[in-house]
């Protein structure tokens, strides 16, 4: 039996951002734009195909899942089988339309494809490893049926108030409200041994754009384009006249590997298209990551904060005291 990891939106495919056709779906040579692991050869040949997985499906772009549906329709693929991890819980992707048409957030989740590709199997996993129990055990209420979102709210502030201490990350729904937040405690962390990083005139290759920084050893960045990989968490160790040099602090399996803890130089000049400041994170972008240190939830009082950004924001931190609610 063989094992192909086909997508996972945090170390792929938003990575790569580039669709597989359906007959590349069934091929083993096909997922290496999608930085999947090389199969081993069996008797000289590459052995067949017979399981694809897909991990964050909820991230998943109408684009992946038309060529999936394509693939599982035509026939081309139904010896294989499909593995689909996620929560259906959390946010959608981004701009997520058909034909101009928006998405509604439940109709993945309550799909016949999504069923039949798991032939009708699923498993919850409800082990925590990421919170405490406080956490843990209020995000699982908001799971349950007929749950009132502004009343959950109410509870989640009371549950974990606001203070005055300086955020170490600030969920925010847009990304000029990012790079207000960003600009802000940058300023308001920087040692005095800290450099200044200007921002290149290149354009971003997303919404994501870059900006001035101080940054100093110790500080933690998310890496947004090469030679960084996309949503993996680097840290600051040291500097040159020409280079600045990162250490990748959480654990992203790449090719098999898990790059923990391994250094890579970026260009000084050109260090504000590689990485991005994490004093500020989109609630999209934080989908996956594991936020270290006080966190904050902003914009709960916005009309498109829905019951998903409450449950994303709480589930990224690691401990109940570390997270807050700000109507900021």
């Amino acid at each position: 039996m063989v094992f192909r990891e086909v997508a996972n939106p945090n170390k792929a495919h938003r990575r790569e951002g580039k669709p597989l056709g359906p007959r590349q779906l069934q091929s083993p040579t096909s997922l290496r734009n999608y930085k999947a692991k090389t199969l081993p050869y069996t008797n000289g040949n590459r052995a067949s195909l017979s399981q694809n997985a897909f991990e964050e499906l909820s991230l998943l772009g109408l684009n992946l899942w038309t060529d999936v549906c394509t693939a599982f329709i035509s026939g081309r693929a139904h010896k294989v089988q499909f593995i689909l991890a996620g929560d259906l819980f959390q946010l959608q992707p981004p701009k997520n339309t058909w034909c101009g048409a928006p998405v509604h957030k439940h109709a993945l989740k309550n799909s016949d494809l999504l069923y039949q590709l798991a032939g009708g199997t699923r498993i919850f996993l409800n082990r925590n490893v990421r919170s405490d129990t406080i956490i843990y055990q209020f995000a699982m209420s908001l799971r349950a049926d007929g749950v009132e979102f502004s009343e959950r709210l109410a509870q989640a502030k009371a549950l974990f108030p606001s203070t005055d201490r300086v955020p170490d990350t600030v969920l925010v729904l847009s990304h000029a409200k990012r790079e207000l937040y960003n600009t802000e405690i940058n300023l308001k962390k920087k040692p005095e041994d800290a450099i200044f990083l200007e921002r290149t005139k290149r354009r971003s290759k997303d919404d994501c754009r870059s900006q001035d920084m101080w940054v100093w050893k110790g500080m933690i960045a998310l890496g947004q384009e090469k030679p960084c990989l996309k949503s993996q968490l680097y840290r600051v160790v040291d500097w040159d006249t020409n280079t600045l040099t990162l250490e990748t602090v959480e654990c992203t399996q790449v090719n098999g590997e898990k790059p923990e803890g391994k250094t890579l130089e970026v260009g000084r000049h050109t260090a504000t298209d590689a990485i991005r400041m994490m004093h500020a994170v989109t609630y999209c972008r934080s989908q996956g990551l594991t936020l270290q240190g006080v966190i904050v939830l902003a914009d709960t009082e916005s009309p498109h904060f829905e019951i998903e950004h409450l449950n994303l924001g709480l589930t990224r931190g690691t401990h109940s005291s570390l997270v807050e609610i700000r109507d900021c």
